[in-house]
């Protein structure tokens, strides 16, 4: 499947997790974020997250948490959007006033 979008999807999410040359290293593996030990193989990935919908990408749902079955999915870029972690960090802020 090289060469299909689930395909990138998933070594887009390791090549962000592990290169430290990657540009987004420092925003994902540089603050922690991994990729559960059962999706460094992508047959494992595509069995737990199956073909990506068109339009939608890979989001985790826990923008704290790494890239495991339980806390990923597929996702609208509006939704990726309200999920950052900007956007989590206002949202707390305003919470607390």
């Amino acid at each position: 499947m090289t060469g299909t979008q689930e395909f990138k999807a998933w070594d887009s999410m390791l090549q962000r997790c592990t290169n430290p040359n990657h540009k987004s290293y420092s925003r994902y593996g540089g603050r922690g974020i991994r990729v559960c030990d059962r999706w460094h193989v992508f047959e494992n990935f595509y069995a737990d997250m199956g073909a990506k919908p068109y339009g939608l990408t890979l989001e985790r749902i826990d923008n704290d948490g790494g890239y495991t079955p339980k806390n990923c999915v597929w996702a609208s870029w509006e939704a990726q959007y309200k999920n950052r972690r900007n956007a989590w960090i206002a949202r707390r802020a305003n919470a607390a006033k």
